[in-house]
């Protein structure tokens, strides 16, 4: 089944014509392809053996309805969402030149300060907008934060995958006591009470920003020990890690303060005073 509609030329719908394969997964491929007027966009696709599975389908149903919901610069822009003749959902989404911020760190390692604070005011912006209307993404990550270089050599940043997502007046994916997400990146609330908002993704984009930046996540280890630190420990002082003026460490320290009341959750309070040097923005 995985392979009917997946063919170079196929036209998805009537729509979509596929171009190009630029990803494969365990749950499923991403494919470049053309939209009616001609222009480039991105189709995932769920593996067709994984299509009777209610819970991915939910997960996958629930990306496409929060990329409807965010309309900003910084998160990725969902156009559509169905499912095929042979039963598999669809997603069709603004295509992204650039890679995943996780590609990013695993061949260069950490990253000068000034793309670290450009990455997370950034990061800030979109989460700030998916917040504005009712969206918690759940599980910000580097593999979730997509980066590329625009005309005039300027990093542009786009948050994407709200596929555990959380929404306003809906209900979870899962039972109470469940856990989804990543453990390294799980805010203190969430692992201690299953509780989730806005706070939780900036904890998140703090994980982030500390790996960017030193090349590590606070916390490693197995999955409850790590959970286990968020909870208890305080992460290694960054000043330690890497070369960033203080005032860099701080603002990421404050995106990992274990209170949520503590932590900044609008992009205007992401490291304040901070001023990026000329050019710095740039490759």
């Amino acid at each position: 089944m995985d392979d009917v509609t997946t063919a170079r030329g196929t036209l998805l719908d009537g729509r979509w014509r596929l171009q190009s394969r630029i990803g494969r997964g365990g749950m499923g491929e991403v494919w470049r392809a053309e939209d009616p007027a001609g222009d480039s966009v991105a189709v995932k696709l769920l593996h067709g053996r994984l299509s009777a599975d209610p819970q991915l389908l939910a997960r996958f149903a629930r990306e496409i309805e929060t990329g409807r919901r965010i309309e900003h610069e910084n998160a990725v822009r969902v156009r559509d969402g169905g499912r095929l003749a042979d039963g598999r959902p669809y997603l069709v989404m603004e295509f992204l030149p650039g890679r995943p911020l996780a590609g990013l760190l695993h061949e260069r390692g950490p990253q000068p300060w000034p793309m670290a604070v450009t990455v997370g005011r950034q990061v800030a912006a979109g989460l700030e907008a998916a917040h504005a209307v009712g969206v918690v993404h759940r599980d910000l990550k580097p593999e979730n934060v997509m980066v590329s270089i625009d005309e005039t050599g300027a990093w542009r940043v786009k948050v994407f995958d709200f596929g555990l997502s959380s929404l306003e007046g809906s209900g979870g994916l899962t039972a109470a006591d469940v856990r989804l997400g990543t453990p390294s990146h799980m805010s203190p609330e969430y692992v201690s009470q299953g509780e989730t908002g806005p706070a939780s993704d900036f904890y998140a984009l703090g994980v982030v920003l500390y790996e960017v930046l030193s090349g590590s996540v606070p916390f490693e280890g197995r999955g409850f020990q790590v959970m286990n630190a968020h909870v208890d420990e305080e992460p290694p002082p960054l000043a330690e890690r890497c070369d960033a003026p203080a005032a860099v460490c701080a603002g990421v320290h404050a995106l990992l303060a274990k209170a949520p009341s503590r932590r900044p959750i609008h992009a205007a309070d992401l490291f304040p005073g901070v001023v990026l040097p000329p050019r710095a923005h740039r490759t």
